[in-house]
């Protein structure tokens, strides 16, 4: 892993909460705006997580693999899945929490509904353009990227194009006092 990817939240070891929290906003989004390609991307890319599954997921059918991701998004509603695919997309195998744990990520995700999605034109995936940690300011178009190593594999069309990278700023809940 190259040093500069180690800053990207979704790649950080040191936070296994990131990682679930990665995982379970991209399900939603591939579950609700994925094909079927985006879908077999998502399970290939997190086949560590979903342990003997993953095989078996990769060889269902187009049709099938929809339904089980259809499927593991009942859990956004707080009910059990229908089907044992859709259980194991919701609740993974190898997840680094206990299974409360994991039930606590789809409550808290109850309603994160994806809209207005970019498309990273690097790597394909989906970018939630309020969240992007990096942008490119392309003429008049601005272009969103998933992590740096997409921001700068890619070729602006226009030569003074900006690049920016977002900070992440956690608010305070703390009031401020007076003197």
């Amino acid at each position: 892993m190259r040093r500069e990817d180690s800053n990207i939240r979704c790649l950080d070891r040191k936070s296994p909460s990131s990682n679930c929290e990665s995982y379970f906003r991209q399900l939603v989004v591939v579950a609700t705006h994925g094909d079927d390609y985006a879908r077999r991307l998502f399970v290939r890319t997190n086949s560590q997580v979903l342990g003997g599954y993953a095989g078996y997921l990769i060889h269902l059918s187009a049709e099938h693999l929809r339904v089980a991701f259809l499927d593991a998004l009942t859990a956004q509603q707080g009910s059990w899945p229908d089907t044992l695919m859709g259980f194991r997309l919701a609740v993974p195998v190898r997840l680094p929490y206990r299974r409360s744990d994991a039930w606590a990520f789809w409550e808290g995700l109850a309603d994160y509904r994806p809209t207005g999605l970019a498309v990273d034109p690097v790597c394909g995936t989906f970018v939630d353009p309020a969240t992007a940690p990096y942008l490119l300011r392309d003429g008049t178009r601005t272009v969103y990227f998933c992590c740096p190593r997409c921001s700068a594999r890619y070729v602006p069309a226009d030569p003074d194009a900006t690049e920016v990278r977002r900070l992440q700023f956690k608010q305070s809940t703390e009031l401020p006092t007076g003197a």
